[in-house]
């Protein structure tokens, strides 16, 4: 998450209500019509609810007779139909029936529905009309210091419900544990879009996935190829059950593998058995895309040869590389310094030209020395007394 988002997330309105309005206003509204519509409307008893004279009474009736057939011949949970019936008439006569539904509204919860009926899996549709019944009616906690007040949610939220429980509904029960059912499976593709950075353990389960798949070509490939055949992997492999995600989860891929953790990745390697290291791996043949071929085959021993003295070559130009670079330290030292080293020997030393006087001065100035006598005598009487 970005800074742009992280302060927009601090700008929305906080609470029980504007739980459901932020998550209904994030989401990919065309993107997900895109996922939810289905080739042909399901065939639906229509039940007159309202006077039919009025266009967006029309609505209301479809979508109310929708529910009604869903309840009466699908649903087979452990809540009594009777209670779940009160509470779908509860919110038509208590929000649906005084708000007039824009076009945008009409088509989500018309599709949504009809989407629910075509892949008519049972427990999708027992959890989605309990939820979804139950959260409306009991929106808010009961409160008893004003006991009569409504639990009831906005109009608002009643609209947003019809789609976030069905997204929560299939997610419960046909995401986590595979339900078979095609028609669900592209919406867990888009339930897996909108919480791609939560799910860490899926994008690393695909990776390890990836990791195992034997490719005899690997080692001809380029660093870029080699990236690029996980990108797309990984793009299959989320986008499966709903190829329309494709390219949203390749951008998503993508940004994931430049975040940290995953940037550090070494694709020069001839092994993906070296991907999160740098074992066994040869920089310059397997960039220019020619690892293992050529003038010095992968395992003999010249190729190994060359590429250890490559390494030491290497490794000779970092040291000088270190040596200069101490040089250059060095004499910026030495500019910042008061004196310069002749500066410094002169001042400890003094030479000849500042002395005061030469030797031939200091000669004259001192006074002269007596010569010093050969005491002969004393040698005589040793010669005499031998």
């Amino acid at each position: 998450m970005n800074k742009r988002e992280k302060h927009e997330q601090e700008q929305m309105p906080q609470g029980i209500a504007y739980e459901i309005h932020n998550a209904f206003d994030t989401f990919d509204k065309p993107l997900y019509m895109e996922v939810v519509q289905v080739a042909s409307e399901p065939e639906v008893p229509l039940l007159e609810k309202y006077d039919g004279f009025v266009i967006q009474n029309n609505e209301k009736n479809s979508i109310y007779s929708k529910l009604l057939y869903l309840l009466n011949e699908k649903y087979s949970g452990d809540t009594p139909k009777e209670d779940l019936k009160a509470r779908i008439d509860q919110i038509f006569e208590e929000r649906i029936q005084a708000i007039e539904l824009s076009a945008t509204h009409l088509d989500l919860i018309q599709q949504t529905l009809n989407k629910l009926i075509v892949s008519n899996h049972v427990p999708t549709i027992n959890m989605y009309l309990e939820t979804y019944t139950l959260d409306c009616v009991h929106a808010y906690p009961f409160n008893p210091d004003h006991p009569d007040a409504s639990r009831m949610s906005c109009a608002k939220g009643v609209l947003e419900r019809f789609v976030l429980n069905f997204l929560s509904s299939v997610n419960a029960t046909c995401c986590v544990e595979d339900c078979g059912v095609p028609e669900l499976r592209s919406i867990c593709a888009f339930i897996g879009l909108i919480d791609f950075d939560k799910n860490q353990e899926v994008f690393s389960t695909y990776l390890q996935e990836w990791a195992q798949v034997e490719d005899p070509a690997y080692a001809s490939k380029t660093a870029s190829q080699r990236k690029q055949s996980l990108v797309e992997y990984l793009t299959e492999k989320y986008s499966a059950s709903a190829p329309a995600l494709a390219p949203k989860y390749k951008a998503k891929i993508e940004q994931k593998l430049e975040s940290p953790g995953f940037v550090e990745m070494n694709y020069k390697c001839n092994s993906k058995d070296g991907l999160f290291g740098i074992d066994d791996c040869v920089e310059g043949e397997a960039e220019a895309g020619q690892a293992g071929s050529g003038r010095y085959g992968r395992y003999s021993r010249k190729y190994r040869n060359h590429r250890n003295h490559r390494t030491r070559r290497n490794h000779k130009k970092q040291q000088n590389q270190q040596k200069k670079s101490r040089k250059s330290r060095k004499s910026r030292k030495q500019r910042k310094r008061k004196y310069t080293r002749k500066q410094i020997q002169r001042i400890r030393k003094p030479s000849r030209k500042r002395r005061k006087h030469t030797r031939k001065q200091v000669n004259t100035l001192v006074k002269p020395v007596k010569q010093y006598k050969r005491n002969t005598r004393k040698k005589y009487n040793n010669k005499k007394r031998i």
